[in-house]
C-alpha cells in the first residue's frame, strides 16, 4: 500500500512523471541509499546518457549497516532529508525500465557480496575455533577481497596473525596483525574486541604501557561510553592488579547497568580475590543480560562444585578465553 501510495501520488497541472521513475525513486528512498560505489553505477550512467541525466544528489542516501559481527545488513531508514529525483517529461519507457533493472541488479550483487563476506568469516570462525589458525586466515582474506568495507573482516585477520605469530614468534605476522586492528579501529572507531585484541598484542609485545595508553585515550574520547573502563579494568586484572580493575568495573556499571562484559569482569574480579559466591552471582547477571557466553556456564558450573565441596579458596586468576 505504502508503494502505491507514492507511484499514484500528483500534483494537477503538472507534467506526470512515468512510473518507472517512480519506482526508482521509491527504491532509493525506501532503502535509504546514500552512496553507491561508482563500479555499480557506471552501467546505470551509460543506460541513461543518451535519453536524461539523474544528479548524483539523487542517490545521496545512505545504506547502513548496524554493528554485529558477520550480520546480514539490515536497511535502516535515513533521517536526513530526501532529496527529489528530478523528474523530466516523458521519454521511451524502455530505457526507464532498462535503468530500474541494471539498479536493481546493482543492488543484488551489492547483497550478494556482502553475503559472500557473511560465508567466509564464518568458515573462518569455525576453523579459529578448531585452532586451524593458517586455515582460518585464508578465509579471512577472501572475505577482506569480497568486501574491504567490513571492519569485521579486519579485526578477523588481526586476530588469526596474532595467534600466529605468537605460536611462531614471527615478528612479521606481529606486525600484520598490529596493522590490522589499527584498520579495524580507523573504520570502526568503538570497535570494542579490536581495542582487547590491540591492548593485549602490545603487552605481548613487551609495551604494557602503549597497551595502557591506548585504552585510556579510548575512554577520554568518549566520557559517556562504559566499554573503555571495562577493557582498562580487564587489562588491569591481567597483572593482578585488582583494585584497580574493581574502580573501573564501578564506573563502568554506574555508567551502564546493562552491561554483560562489565558484570562478568566483575565475576573475574571477584572469583580472583576469592569471593566466589559473588563470582556466581556477577556471571549470572552477566549471562541474563547475554546467553551467548558458553565460557561463563563453564565457569559457574565450576565454581558451585568448588562451593558444594567446601574446597579452599585460592586467590589465583581464572582462566581466560579471551587472549
Amino acid at each position: 500500500m505504502v508503494l502505491v501510495g507514492r507511484l499514484l501520488r500528483g500534483t494537477r497541472g503538472s507534467v506526470e512523471p512515468d512510473p518507472i521513475d517512480r519506482v526508482v525513486e521509491y527504491f532509493i528512498d525506501a532503502m535509504g541509499v546514500k552512496s553507491i560505489p561508482a563500479r555499480k553505477l557506471h552501467a546505470i550512467h551509460i543506460a541513461t546518457s543518451q535519453t536524461h541525466s539523474i544528479q548524483s544528489t539523487a542517490f545521496d542516501r545512505f545504506w547502513k549497516f548496524p554493528p554485529g559481527a558477520y550480520g546480514m545488513p539490515t536497511l535502516v531508514k535515513n533521517t536526513e532529508h530526501h532529496a527529489q529525483v528530478p523528474f523530466v517529461t516523458r521519454r521511451p519507457a524502455v530505457s526507464r525500465r532498462l535503468l530500474l533493472s541494471i539498479f536493481l541488479s546493482g543492488i543484488a550483487t551489492l547483497t550478494g557480496c556482502q553475503l559472500g563476506a557473511k560465508s567466509q568469516n564464518s568458515r573462518g570462525v569455525a576453523m579459529y575455533q578448531q585452532g586451524r589458525y593458517a586455515e582460518a586466515l585464508q578465509y579471512f582474506e577472501q572475505a577482506k577481497v569480497t568486501d574491504a568495507a567490513n571492519p569485521d573482516t579486519y579485526y578477523n585477520l588481526a586476530s588469526a596473525y596474532h595467534k600466529l605469530g605468537t605460536a611462531s614468534k614471527d615478528p612479521k605476522m606481529i606486525d600484520n596483525a598490529e596493522r590490522m586492528y589499527n584498520t579495524c579501529l580507523e573504520m570502526s572507531p568503538n570497535h570494542v574486541d579490536c581495542y582487547r585484541g590491540l591492548s593485549i598484542l602490545l603487552v605481548d609485545k613487551g609495551q604494557p604501557e602503549k597497551g595502557f595508553t591506548l585504552l585510556k585515550d579510548w575512554a577520554i574520547k568518549n566520557p559517556g561510553l562504559s566499554e573503555p573502563r571495562v577493557e582498562l579494568a580487564r587489562l588491569h586484572q591481567e597483572f593482578n592488579q585488582n583494585k584497580v580493575a574493581e574502580q573501573y568495573l564501578n564506573e563502568a556499571i554506574a555508567m551502564d547497568p546493562n552491561n554483560p562484559r562489565a558484570w562478568a569482569a566483575k565475576g573475574r574480579s571477584r572469583e580472583m580475590s576469592g569471593d566466589l559466591m559473588m563470582a556466581v552471582q556477577n556471571y549470572e547477571t552477566s549471562l541474563a543480560l547475554n546467553a551467548s557466553q558458553p565460557e561463563l556456564y563453564q565457569r559457574i558450573g565450576a565454581l558451585k562444585v568448588r562451593l558444594s565441596q567446601n574446597v579452599p579458596v585460592n586467590p589465583t586468576a581464572p582462566p581466560t578465553t579471551t587472549r
